[in-house]
């Protein structure tokens, strides 16, 4: 990915921990190998509190282990439970390479269940609208005051995420805005 990343692990009581602010897959490779997943363990490549990537769990059958991505905000957990720390290794990879139709295949599962790149787009678009559809009412409403407020630029900031899915009269709000903003910058 082109942003900054962050290696960090940490336990459930334990302190988080910066492994590396520059990470590379081999140094992924060596802290899953180092982790004490007898404990419930979490490594993780963070870029922001939007968009990171998890590793988490431990090898005790009642929690297991699982994978867990964010990108934009929105989550997204491995269809099958990693069996050991190293399954880990091919997100973590994809990840540091910034592929993230490796990683939709991976979260999937579509290589065991013969899923294509399309069936795969299509299962994220299905996993998308809800979470987004959450996050646009949270934002609707946060973001009335500050159309009252005439702070504009913070206003068309906080829904051109979610234009295509407002509803017609949010839509002519947010023009109105980005009409009065212009007017208030030129």
């Amino acid at each position: 990915m082109p942003r900054q990343m962050i290696l960090k692990t940490n336990t459930m009581d334990g302190p988080e921990v910066i492994v590396s602010e520059s990470p590379t897959f081999d140094l992924v490779s060596t802290t899953i190998s180092q982790v004490d997943w007898s404990e419930f363990s979490f490594v993780s490549l963070f870029i922001d509190d939007d968009n990171w990537l998890d590793g988490s769990g431990c090898m005790n059958p009642t929690d297991g282990l699982s994978v867990m991505l964010s990108v934009a905000r929105i989550q997204y957990v491995s269809e099958t439970a990693p069996d050991q720390p190293s399954v880990f290794l091919p997100y973590f990879d994809a990840y540091l390479k910034g592929n993230l139709d490796e990683l939709f295949a991976l979260i999937y599962d579509a290589k065991r269940k013969g899923l294509s790149e399309a069936q795969v787009v299509a299962r994220r678009r299905e996993d998308d609208l809800p979470q987004r559809q959450r996050m646009l009412d949270e934002t609707i409403a946060a973001s009335a005051l500050l159309f009252d407020q005439k702070q504009y630029a913070s206003y068309i900031s906080g829904l051109t995420p979610f234009e295509d899915l407002l509803p017609s009269v949010h839509l002519k709000k947010l023009e109105l805005a980005r009409r009065r903003h212009a007017e208030n910058s030129g």
